[in-house]
Formats: C-alpha cells, structure tokens, sequence
C-alpha cells in the first residue's frame, strides 16, 4: 500500500499534467487578417505624403505595398503590386516612359480593384501645390501620369 505522501505527490502529477495538456491547444484559426501593432504613442498623421514619426512608418508599412521591392537576395527588382517589371521606352523628346501594369489580384480592404485612376489620384495628390510633399523631390522629374 501507497503511504500518503506518495499518494498526495500521484494526485499533484495527476492534476499537473492534465492542467498541462487541456492548457495546451491550437488557437482557431482566424477568419479575418488582422494586424496588431504596439505603439508607444499615436502617429502624427499617416499621409504617405507628409512627414512623419516612426509610428506613421510602421504602421504604413502594412498599410501600402509599393509596385516594387528589391529582392534581398537576387538584388534586382522584384514586382508586389505590379505584374511584372515595369516596362521602359525612350520617347523622341527623351523622357523615358515607364508603363506598370497592376495585378488583376490586388483590391482595397472593400474588395474593390486597385486601378490606375487611383494610382493617379495618388500622383495627383503628390503633386498638389498646397501640399508641399517633402518627398516631392524624389519625385520631381515625373513629368506626366496618366492612367
């Protein structure tokens, strides 16, 4: 026969391990993507367009995806939003004209596709006098968007 100590110690494994295995479970998967970011403090705005903190940055990165990535490892470009890479053509007046052809795939959260009217509202945005865009430079020698 088991003395009581021995006893007490069965019933204590007992507990442990079933408390220890029902604890243990796969969480249901979600039917929805969600993102939970922590920030240490709301973001000053969150216009692609205009300065902003580090919380702004983060937050957009999961916000807006760019036509194109570089590939960290092939170092070349590499298309998120658009088909393919953009194709290039020097015009007779030398500009350069680059064409980018959106995915069928890509939508807004409504499910709406992504088309190139809003890549030129966008664009539109960008160039607006009264915004003056600090990152209107990088920008500057576009000379014409159209969709």
């Amino acid at each position: 026969m088991k003395s009581q100590e021995s006893r007490k110690f069965d019933w204590f494994l007992f507990i442990t391990l079933h408390l220890w295995i029902y604890s243990c479970h796969i969480p249901e998967q979600r039917k929805e993507d969600i993102i939970r970011v922590r920030l240490t403090q709301e973001p000053n705005n969150l216009n692609g367009f205009l300065l902003g903190d580090l919380n702004k940055n983060t937050i957009l990165s999961y916000l807006q995806w760019a036509p194109l990535a570089v590939d960290p490892v092939l170092l070349d470009w590499m298309p998120l939003v658009a088909k393919d890479v953009p194709q290039t053509e020097l015009q007779p007046d030398g500009t350069l004209k680059v064409t980018i052809q959106i995915r069928d795939e890509v939508t807004w959260d409504n499910g709406d596709s992504l088309t190139a009217d809003d890549v030129l509202f966008s664009f539109k945005l960008l160039f607006c006098h009264g915004l003056s865009s600090p990152v209107f430079p990088f920008f500057y020698i576009i000379k014409n968007v159209n969709g």
